[in-house]
């Protein structure tokens, strides 16, 4: 099952845990928060898995792509769409995967989040998902938090270059 439903409760709680802002600007679960003109945070309730030590067969490995493809996209519905064209001129995108499991940073973590970084591209630069991830205006930064069981999830940053 690529998409865990955790709850409102338990992804306040964690984000707490984790959060070193104010306590006022404190993060909802599935809500995009625009922090400046060109700056968006957005926490996205997907589980992420490691696919190159799964033998899956290849219509199970695009349905999760595509869960993982739709549940971005719904995360992001509500940017403005200025904001969007402003961003896509120049960004550094973060991707932390929020997960009690630990991946290998080299190996597993880029493979975990290949479909969100596909998602993410194509929703910045158009296209379909998958064509335009190695574009140089998109600077990628992956990264990793533990938390408990059962609470997973993608915190995915996205701002103007500097």
């Amino acid at each position: 099952m690529p998409i865990v439903r955790a709850t409102a409760a338990e992804i306040e709680q964690f984000i707490a845990q984790h959060d070193t802002r104010p306590a006022k600007t404190a993060w909802k679960p599935d809500t995009v928060e625009a922090l400046e003109e060109q700056h968006v945070v957005v926490t996205i309730p997907i589980k992420t898995k490691n696919p190159t030590n799964n033998r899956q067969h290849w219509r199970t490995v695009s349905k999760r792509i595509k869960a993982e493809h739709k549940a971005v996209w719904l995360s992001l519905i509500t940017v403005p769409n200025a904001t969007r064209i402003a961003l896509a001129a120049g960004c550094t995108v973060k991707m932390t995967r929020v997960s009690s499991g630990h991946l290998d940073p080299i190996d597993g973590l880029g493979p975990a989040l290949k479909g969100v970084k596909d998602a993410v591209s194509a929703w910045l630069l158009g296209g379909t998902p998958g064509s335009m991830d190695e574009d140089e205006r998109i600077t990628w930064e992956l990264g990793q938090l533990r938390a408990e069981r059962g609470c997973a999830g993608v915190i995915l940053s996205i701002r103007m270059r500097a």
